[in-house]
């Protein structure tokens, strides 16, 4: 298990967040594992979405468009 802990992971990763919920925590969580594409929602706490869903969706489409598509090595 360890040794999967110390390989990055080869595609990229997004995690949304809400202000006032855990903000950035998540992706500062992930540093150093994978290229991270963050996003922080302004309105919303800890269930986005149904709190903002209009946000979350762009968050997510927003990644989609941004990324590669990603084949196992």
């Amino acid at each position: 298990m360890a040794e999967r802990v110390a390989q990055p992971l080869s595609m990229p990763v997004l995690t949304i967040g809400a202000k006032g919920g855990v903000g950035k925590r998540l992706a500062e969580s992930l540093e150093g594992t994978a290229l991270i594409l963050s996003s922080v929602i302004p309105d919303g706490g800890h269930f986005l979405p149904e709190e903002s869903p209009s946000d979350f969706a762009q968050a997510v489409i927003g990644f989609w468009n941004e990324t590669e598509p990603f084949v196992t090595p």
